[in-house]
């Protein structure tokens, strides 16, 4: 019985909680130059800065300038130095308005 109790807690202890989806939407863009200097897109939202984006499966780029919902979990360690949050995108729709 123990050994199976202390198996249970040595897995909690090890295992990271699962990541939280987050839904936002905005103009998807792309900016030159930031001060905060990661992500590779952002989004915005009335001419606000909402997130900054990257992701290893969505092409981004192809969103550029589109009202999109994108569905992605924060990455860890961000925002930094005042900037915003950093997002890994997982899924984008555009939104027609």
């Amino acid at each position: 019985m123990f050994k199976w109790f202390f198996l249970f807690l040595l897995t909690l202890s090890c295992c990271k909680p699962p990541s939280t989806l987050v839904k936002l939407s905005g103009v998807l863009v792309k900016p030159e130059v930031t001060t905060y200097m990661y992500g590779t897109h952002a989004l915005e939202n009335t001419g606000q800065l909402s997130a900054a984006l990257k992701s290893n499966s969505i092409n981004l780029d192809a969103y550029v300038g589109k009202q999109v919902r994108i569905t992605g979990k924060r990455v860890e360690g961000y925002p930094l130095e005042g900037g915003p949050d950093l997002i890994e995108v997982m899924d984008i729709e555009i939104i027609n308005l």
